[in-house]
């Protein structure tokens, strides 16, 4: 056998050391990356869930994209589909690929796949729990790489990029819920419009207190019929505390008639008086109605003035009268000086 020139043992040095290097980044580049990005918005879950959570919005997006060159944006395709959902990127250094939305599988999230070859499939959960005055949102995308060097580095080159967009998509979709929520109340001074009224005054904890004002009002909405009497106004509930126990009266105005009241179901009569109050008229769900009495307590303080009663929510429009939550409008009234 013949000895290697120097120029042979250049040859496999070079050999052996690409393939310490390959074997190398083999051991060392990442198979998987997990992205998680929470935040607290400024609105709860019915705003958002029927701006981006519900199927119809993701399914015009899906289509949308399945021809695009580029990810170019999450449920955000031009003027059509502007507003349903979150932006992913108008970056052109995101690679190509697309995601593809499946079956949606419960009420608060919506679980997709993200196709950037040469990676993987990978797949996410976009998630929203709805608390009685914030809601939490939760990005989770787990990146994964086939085994081997050109997808692995792949993904070692882009997950930075992808936790950015992420990160920037959040902060997008919480300035545009911030600002839908702003734009669905408007403030301002009122009387409250002065009536008699049946009432029943209640307590509570927390959790129970829409179905305990659903009772309430159904009891005095039976005694108003079997008693001929009609409703002179809209419905509304008067808050005396509010904490994890609530204690609260719901009213039904009506024409003051010398009546038998049932002593068993604590049901008289009260009058509302016009007194001065500062009011927000908001528009949506019930389960809303936190953020905006928030909004209320910090309009009465930049205002600079005092809270000087309990707290009033009258139902102008509800589910009696259209099933379709966002067209609800709530009248809350703080009593002030």
């Amino acid at each position: 056998m013949g000895k290697l020139t120097g120029k042979g043992k250049s040859v496999i040095i070079v050999i052996v050391s690409g393939g310490i290097f390959c074997l190398f980044l083999w051991l060392f580049l990442p198979r998987t990356f997990v992205i998680e990005k929470s935040l607290v918005i400024g609105d709860t879950l019915p705003s958002v869930y029927e701006k981006i959570v519900r199927p119809r919005q993701w399914s015009y997006w899906a289509e949308w994209l399945r021809d695009s060159k580029k990810v170019a944006s999450l449920a955000f395709g031009g003027e059509e589909g502007k507003g349903s959902g979150i932006e992913w990127s108008s970056s052109p250094e995101m690679p190509a690929g697309k995601m593809v939305i499946t079956t949606h599988p419960c009420p608060d999230s919506i679980r997709f796949q993200i196709i950037l070859p040469p990676l993987r499939t990978s797949s996410g959960i976009f998630y929203l729990k709805n608390y009685p005055r914030w809601t939490w949102i939760t990005f989770h995308l787990a990146l994964a790489a086939d085994n081997n060097i050109p997808s692995r580095f792949t993904l070692f080159c882009q997950h930075k990029k992808i936790q950015k967009n992420i990160d920037h998509s959040l902060q997008f979709l919480k300035a545009w819920c911030e600002y839908e929520f702003s734009h669905r109340m408007s403030t301002g001074y009122e009387r409250l419009p002065e009536c008699d009224y049946l009432c029943i005054t209640d307590e509570c904890l927390a959790p129970e207190i829409s179905e305990r004002i659903s009772l309430q009002f159904s009891k005095i909405f039976s005694l108003m019929h079997s008693c001929s009497l009609q409703q002179k106004g809209a419905p509304f509930c008067i808050y005396h505390k509010v904490s994890d126990t609530m204690i609260f009266s719901v009213c039904i105005p009506a024409e003051k008639k010398e009546l038998t009241l049932p002593s068993g179901q604590k049901i008289s009569w009260k009058h509302l008086s016009p007194v001065m109050a500062a009011v927000v008229t908001y528009q949506g769900h019930y389960s809303s109605m936190g953020n905006a009495h928030a909004f209320l307590q910090q309009w009465i303080t930049k205002e600079k003035k005092n809270i000087s009663g309990d707290p009033v929510e009258m139902y102008l429009v509800g589910p009696g009268q259209i099933a379709d939550s966002t067209k609800w409008v709530t009248k809350i009234y703080y009593p002030v000086q």
